[in-house]
């Protein structure tokens, strides 16, 4: 399948929409609190998913985020090949997203 990516626009709507998404950011723990993260993200450090893909579930719709959309571009095609039903990389990633964040100290 190909690889489908999500913008801030398209991010931001489904965020105020009910839909059930999960919000995998694949950063550092550091870029996670430092940098700001989306309130409801759940932080697996890219190095560390094969060992937790078990955390997530395979039909719930997954946002792939990291800093500038390299490393969750390759997450999210990992999570495709294991056949994840609807998995978007947000692109440009958390470096241009001007939303509000969670996190930054």
């Amino acid at each position: 399948m190909a690889l489908t990516h999500i913008n801030s626009k398209a991010l931001t709507r489904l965020l105020q929409s009910d839909e059930q998404v999960c919000l995998l950011d694949v950063r550092t723990l550091e870029e996670y609190l430092h940098l700001g993260h989306l309130a409801e993200s759940l932080l697996i450090p890219i190095h560390e998913i094969p060992a937790r893909v078990e955390e997530l579930d395979p039909k719930v719709p997954t946002v792939v985020i990291c800093q500038h959309g390299v490393r969750s571009a390759q997450v999210a095609y990992y999570l495709d090949e294991l056949g994840f039903e609807d998995v978007q990389n947000f692109e440009p990633g958390m470096a241009e997203w001007t939303g509000p964040l969670e996190g930054i100290k």
